[in-house]
């Protein structure tokens, strides 16, 4: 029988302690807005005030700002980028995966979620230390999970920007 996932063994895998002090490096930028947005939705299951606001000023930048790299207006600059990443806990870049074949995780990664996650597919930020991590917790628990770059979910996201936009 399998162990419960819980919330805190989520935050332990996502959180930045325990994590090298990250130096920014802007052969990182990327400029999908949806990377962005789906690190700022991994940000909302981390910072317990959930204030929007207070999250934009931290990283040194608007609300209104924000909201407008979220949505493809502009893009994102890097030093936007890095903050963003380093308040979701994360030591370098990541990507955006898609985590399947466990309830119990899913519903764990629920609160740390992109947009378009089910119960039965998580879209997720994760770096690929988190990702082994990830897997691992899965395993020692007896679980059996996918977790692959979730290409067809970005591509997917930004069609419907340039769509959009045009």
């Amino acid at each position: 029988m399998p162990f419960v996932i819980h919330d805190n063994d989520i935050r332990l895998i996502l959180s930045p302690n325990d994590k090298s002090m990250r130096i920014p490096n802007s052969a990182e930028a990327c400029s999908l807005n949806i990377y962005i947005r789906a690190v700022w939705q991994r940000i909302g299951g981390l910072v317990a005030s959930g204030n929007q606001g207070q999250v934009a000023k931290t990283v040194g930048i608007s609300l209104s700002t924000l909201k407008r790299y979220l949505y493809g207006e502009v893009a994102c600059p890097y030093l936007a980028q890095f903050g963003v990443e380093s308040l979701a806990g994360m030591d370098q870049q990541g990507n955006i995966f898609m985590v399947e074949g466990s309830h119990e995780i899913n519903t764990a990664l629920t609160p740390y979620s992109a947009t378009g996650s089910t119960t039965n597919k998580i879209y997720i930020v994760l770096t690929y230390p988190e990702r082994q991590k990830l897997l691992q917790l899965a395993e020692s628990r007896g679980l059996s999970i996918s977790v692959v770059v979730a290409d067809a979910y970005i591509r997917e996201h930004q069609r419907i920007l340039e769509t959009r936009i045009a």
